[in-house]
Parts: structure tokens; C-alpha cells; sequence
């Protein structure tokens, strides 16, 4: 975190919260991903599977079994 915002590290201890450890672990995720579908784009790997909540997953199979019940 400290290397992203140059920042030292004593300051970040000091000064960060939690909602900063948040920004920076979405932040990080989302730059993996955009890597990741650079590298697939390029020929140099697959595609990264989507990561839809489990909640979300269920919702949809209900969705899609009761649409075949009917």
C-alpha cells in the first residue's frame, strides 16, 4: 500500500484504516484480472472464470429449474 500511494510505511500504519485495506485489496483484484485478460487476449493463457457469489449461483439454478417445472 505504501509503494502504490508513495507513501512510507510508518505513515500508512499510522494513518490507514480499514476501508483503505479494502480499496487497495479491490483495486489489486481488479488489476490481476485485467493482467490476466491481457494475457489470454495475447494467446498466453485462458480466459479468468467470472467470480459470482455462491447466493448469486443458487439464484439463477432456481431461476432456471422453475422455469423448466413450468
Amino acid at each position: 500500500m505504501a509503494q502504490r500511494y508513495s507513501a512510507l510505511p510508518s505513515k500508512v500504519l499510522f494513518e490507514a484504516d480499514t476501508f483503505d485495506i479494502h480499496i487497495i485489496n479491490t483495486a489489486t483484484a481488479w488489476e490481476q484480472y485485467q493482467s490476466e485478460v491481457a494475457q489470454a487476449k495475447a494467446g498466453k493463457g485462458t480466459m479468468p472464470a467470472p467470480k459470482v457469489p455462491v447466493g448469486k449461483l443458487q439464484e439463477m439454478m432456481d431461476k432456471v429449474r422453475k422455469k423448466d417445472g413450468d
